[in-house]
């Protein structure tokens, strides 16, 4: 595992604005219509992983990365 993924990990569960207050902002991202609630399911993709997040109002919350 590459160390900007492990740390990246870090942030599950957290805010994703703490998460870009690290790596900066995405090379690029996409949401859609999530199946977890009425938000959006979204994925930010960085260099070395994609992260994988909830948002729903001004709360976006990291679910994931890989």
């Amino acid at each position: 595992m590459n160390e900007d993924l492990e740390k990246a990990m870090g942030f599950l569960e957290k805010d994703v604005a703490e998460l870009i207050a690290v790596f900066g902002e995405p090379n690029s991202s996409d949401y859609g219509p999530s199946c977890l609630g009425s938000g959006e399911d979204g994925e930010l993709h960085y260099d070395a992983f994609t992260v994988y997040t909830y948002r729903e109002g001004e709360s976006e919350i990291v679910k994931d990365v890989e």
